[in-house]
């Protein structure tokens, strides 16, 4: 009897992983749709190129934060933002406050030039249209 229940046993095991196995994909595929979402953030408006100007002083995670603002029409949230700015530091943990400390300090930066950098209460932040295309043709003097 033990003997005829160990197929069983074993069909069930091999459905189990099987299961797993499907999550597991599901799960990948969520990362990699998350990964396409922020390549074409990244790649979206020339962002790739642009450079905020040297005279606006940015540490590189302000530049990046910066960036993303530029880049993108709409909230951009937090998360997104951490997204990007630490997708080169894979083994760096950033804080939950972090985004809100880059975003006070390029206001506060940007402030002189007459750039704004909004707040949307509850999703994210967003640069408001001219502002950001301000900065896209932001000429430096040569």
């Amino acid at each position: 009897m033990i003997r005829a229940l160990a197929p069983l046993r074993t069909i069930t095991d091999h459905e189990e992983q099987h299961r797993r196995d499907r999550e597991r994909i599901a799960a990948l595929e969520a990362e990699v749709d998350d990964l396409r979402e922020q390549i074409r953030l990244l790649l979206a408006g020339g962002v790739q190129e642009w450079r905020p100007p040297l005279e606006f002083g940015l540490t590189g995670s302000e530049a990046a934060v910066l960036r993303a603002l530029v880049g993108h029409d709409g909230v951009l949230t937090k998360q997104r933002m951490m997204d990007l700015v630490y997708a080169d530091r894979p083994n760096d943990e950033p804080q939950s406050k972090i985004i809100d400390v880059f975003v006070c300090k390029l206001r506060r930066k940007l402030k002189p030039y007459a750039l704004e950098i909004g707040t949307v209460w509850g999703q994210g932040y967003q640069m408001d249209r001219v502002s950001a295309e301000r900065l896209k043709t932001w000429h430096v003097p040569t």
